[in-house]
């Protein structure tokens, strides 16, 4: 016993799915851009991250992923910590997962963290095909997309890293042109 509390028992267990939840972290060997389109596929929303004056934010946004792969485009509130946040600092990352709140998501569940730079799209050509695309995702959004008060954001992405399998991890990054 120690400061008065009993110690937790912690026995070894497997989890639905089969298998055992691995100690240990081990390197994978994922096709990330492969995961973040069926990720883009399956999944509606992302948490962003951001950084502001008081420290880290997040806020879930509704996605899609650019036709070519290299960006994902969301919109938001300009009147929004996380619109002033992306103003400041541009530098942002968005969490996107396959997670169902169960014990199976040890072993069978996936994340993607993408690390890249916010961008504000104004009217014109390129607005109005990232506007389309995120809202041929998310029909409901048409009228908020479209609003005055909403950004059309473009994150371009330099890098992501895949988690699968509880952790076997995997990194990979855009290649520059």
């Amino acid at each position: 016993m120690k400061n008065g509390k009993k110690a937790a028992t912690v026995k070894r267990t497997s989890v639905p799915g089969g298998g055992a939840v691995p100690a240990t972290a081990g390197r994978g060997s994922a096709d990330v851009p492969a995961r973040l389109k069926r990720l883009d596929r399956t999944q509606r929303h992302a948490v962003l991250a951001t950084t502001g004056r008081t420290g880290p934010l997040v806020s879930l946004v509704a996605f899609v992923l650019t036709k070519d792969g290299k960006g994902i485009v969301f919109a938001t509130p300009t009147a929004t910590a996380k619109y002033r946040n992306m103003k400041k600092d541009s530098s942002v990352s968005l969490l996107i997962d396959s997670r169902e709140n169960s014990s199976k998501d040890y072993l069978q569940a996936e994340a993607v963290a993408v690390f890249g730079r916010a961008k504000e799209i104004r009217e014109g050509v390129q607005w109005a095909e990232l506007a389309t695309l995120l809202a041929s995702k998310h029909e409901e959004l048409g009228s908020f997309i479209a609003a005055p008060t909403t950004a059309l954001m473009l994150v371009t992405i330099k890098r992501c890293v895949h988690v699968g399998k509880f952790q076997e991890k995997t990194e990979w990054r855009q290649n520059k042109r």
